[in-house]
């Protein structure tokens, strides 16, 4: 099968990448190979892997950026889609990076089990270059909104600790100790999973409790500060 048989005839204008980075995952050096060279085309850092085995060590090395977003076939050898997809979300470092799966005409009940797990989003092949754009795009900005939001409650804990001890902090207790003697255990843990990223409803998995409940614990976090809203906290 020739390079341009893998993706539709269809032409786009769509000037994406931007530099963001693509994990590309199949089996299928043909489709493999004219995936990659179209996204780079776009402005996109592709890495290749033929495998679901070698795609995961990739996203386990330390030394490896993780990429922005990850495509991947999902019938491959040893390791199918569906399993990675698994891995990707036991990790917190990885489970917030968006996936989209190529799949054949049909595959109902992989789409199904894809959905479930936690997959982005689905692409028959073959695939129109400007739907396969238009996914990207979409999932990638939705990431950013995140990591914004991300990044302002990690500013707005920052604040807390600093509240937290500028006002008990004594001539012969350190900062710790202060901060230790006014949270509890388990405010220390919602904090601490704030810290890295979580969201409440994933800090709820993580701790076996309710999402409410850990609404209740960032709530006493904000009154221990004296503040009545987050808009007070951070000024």
């Amino acid at each position: 099968m020739k390079n341009r048989d893998l993706l539709s005839s269809s032409s786009t204008d769509y000037d994406g990448g931007r530099g963001y980075s693509i994990l590309l995952v199949d089996d299928e050096p043909p489709l493999r190979k004219a995936v990659a060279k179209f996204l780079e085309q776009k402005g996109y850092v592709v890495e290749t892997r033929e495998s679901a085995m070698e795609a995961l060590s990739y996203l386990r090395d330390d030394d490896a950026s993780l990429p922005d977003l990850i495509i991947s076939d999902i019938t491959m050898p040893q390791m199918d889609g569906l399993q990675l997809l698994q891995h990707i979300k036991s990790f917190p470092s990885l489970r917030r990076i968006p996936v989209i799966f190529l799949t054949a005409r049909g595959m109902t009940p992989d789409r199904i089990a894809g959905y479930r797990a936690g997959v982005n989003a689905y692409l028959p092949k073959p695939f129109d270059p400007e739907e396969l754009m238009s996914i990207i795009d979409n999932l990638i900005l939705n990431k950013q909104s995140g990591t914004s939001e991300i990044a302002e409650i990690r500013k707005e804990l920052s604040d807390i600790k600093t509240i937290l001890v500028s006002q008990n902090v004594g001539p012969k207790q350190s900062a710790n100790e202060a901060s230790d003697d006014l949270i509890t255990n388990k405010e220390k843990a919602v904090l601490e999973f704030l810290c890295r990223g979580f969201t409440n409803k994933e800090i709820a998995e993580e701790m076996d409790t309710s999402i409410r409940n850990i609404e209740k614990h960032v709530t006493k976090l904000l009154n221990k500060t004296g503040t009545s809203n987050r808009t007070e906290l951070v000024k």
